[in-house]
């Protein structure tokens, strides 16, 4: 029996692996009629323009899809012949369900297509990352071709995380300059591009009720103190965020108190969307924002607790 780890088909939390994985899935799921076996190595090229590991990791890659029930007959081939595989009835639906929240599901687009872009701006440059350029280079997303200005979208998203660099024109143009050292660091760690920044704390005991941890967590008190090794969960980390969050606005110059409300109108966001990757975001965003403050020479020691509550709440996002 195989102990490969099941495909995670969850575009947004899934890893940049399985997200490799999921696309040979979508293009076998083209390449044969419902049940009939099929050769993967055309489709592993074709997606070599996105995901360079291929083909070199194609039957590592269809050992997990079969272990996850998506393929089947991978071991039915003779020896030393190229292997081929059917898709199952559970890996079309797979194919159907993720493309369905590429569809409906902005989170999960950035997420696919954002790893895309990255990939490409890596391998081609940032002269040719557009919708438009990028699908004529035979790049695709499940399959599929590249849904109508998904990577002017998805550009902004990875310039907000910090992954590239990118400029937008007085005519509301998105022009990619480059990857960053943090986006390299991205690809080479696989963890799923929009919670790229989320680590979670080392040695974590979890406790019995779901989504709630001691070992690392924090607590931050009404006047800004942090108290360590106390039970925190997803809401109470994000009310501990919005209040150093708070502590920090007022110890800011009015010119970069607009970064404050940008975080915690995202925070808003993410709690009235119930979306976690966006709560994740405004996490990594304001850590990132106490280490601008920081790197300014304002002296504040919110900084401080304004990081820790986000590196808690990131923590936590990254364990569930």
């Amino acid at each position: 029996m195989s102990n490969a780890v099941p495909v995670n088909s969850n575009l947004v939390t899934a890893t940049q692996v399985d997200l490799r994985r999921l696309n040979l899935l979508a293009h076998l799921y083209e390449d044969a009629e419902e049940g009939a076996e099929v050769d993967p190595a055309p489709a592993a090229a074709a997606l070599a323009v996105s995901f360079p590991a291929l083909p070199g990791t194609l039957r590592e890659d269809l050992t997990a899809l079969q272990a996850s029930g998506l393929v089947a007959g991978l071991d039915d081939t003779s020896l030393g012949g190229a292997p081929t595989v059917a898709v199952t009835p559970t890996g079309r639906q797979a194919v159907e369900s993720a493309r369905a929240q590429i569809a409906s599901d902005p989170d999960a687009r950035h997420a696919a297509v954002g790893l895309l872009v990255l990939s490409f701006l890596l391998t081609h440059g940032h002269q040719e990352v557009a919708t438009e350029p990028m699908r004529a280079a035979g790049v695709t997303v499940l399959a599929e071709p590249l849904p109508d200005d998904s990577v002017e979208a998805a550009v902004l998203e990875l310039d907000e995380l910090g992954l590239i660099n990118a400029q937008v024109t007085w005519g509301g143009a998105v022009i990619p300059l480059g990857i960053t050292a943090e986006g390299r660091i991205c690809l080479r760690s696989s963890r799923p591009v929009l919670l790229a920044d989320v680590s979670t704390p080392s040695a974590p005991i979890y406790n019995t009720t779901v989504g709630t941890i001691t070992s690392g967590a924090v607590a931050i008190g009404a006047n800004g103190d942090v108290h360590q090794d106390v039970i925190v969960n997803v809401d109470q980390a994000t009310a501990n965020l919005r209040i150093a969050l708070e502590s920090l606005y007022e110890d800011l110059p009015d010119d970069m108190r607009s970064q404050v409300d940008d975080v915690v109108a995202k925070i808003d966001e993410a709690e009235d969307t119930g979306s976690k990757s966006l709560l994740a975001r405004a996490a990594a965003q304001a850590r990132r924002l106490a280490n601008l403050v920081t790197t300014k020479g304002i002296e504040t020691a919110t900084t401080v607790t304004v990081t820790t509550a986000a590196t808690a709440l990131m923590g936590l996002m990254g364990s569930n």
